[in-house]
């Protein structure tokens, strides 16, 4: 039995840092951009952080598809929300050219700090509804199999 404990140890520390590690970088690489971009009072630095967002997910394959397993809304939608990504970097490059002193100017930068403040990009939901799925499942059984075959090895 301390050989199946140790091998349950093993694979539950590599399944759960494959799993943190991976959730980790999907989180800096979109959802710290559109943050980064939600606070920023220069559209220039929106419109970099938002297309650093736009990177992101096309970088994980975020930009089709379906953040849910069984309940697929529009909400959930991946195309829609990188949709919605593109048009926030249009709007973004506008007020770049616009006159900052203008009551236009103002609007537009608000509306779109509150715009990209409401989006959510659903990336861990996306991540964990594809590979990061089987990770989680991997690391779940793990652990209980590793409890099991750990205290059947301390008790004997």
């Amino acid at each position: 039995m301390g050989k199946a404990a140790i091998g349950c140890l093993i694979v539950a520390i590599v399944a759960t840092t494959v799993w943190v590690s991976t959730g980790y970088h999907i989180n800096r690489d979109i959802e710290g951009w559109k943050t980064r971009a939600q606070v920023s009072s220069e559209p220039n630095d929106m419109l970099r952080y938002m297309t650093l967002t736009s990177a992101g997910m096309e970088r994980y394959g975020m930009t089709s598809g379906s953040a849910a397993i069984i309940l697929k809304t529009p909400e959930n939608d991946m195309s829609l929300i990188y949709h919605t990504v593109q048009q926030h970097i249009d709007q973004a490059k506008i007020l770049t050219s616009m006159d900052r002193s203008s009551p236009e100017y103002q609007t537009g930068l608000d509306n779109l700090r509150g715009s990209i403040r409401e989006l959510n990009l659903y990336a861990f939901a996306f991540w964990s509804a594809r590979g990061g799925f089987i990770w989680q499942i991997v690391c779940l059984v793990s652990w209980i199999l590793l409890l099991v075959f750990g205290t059947i090895w301390f008790d004997s």
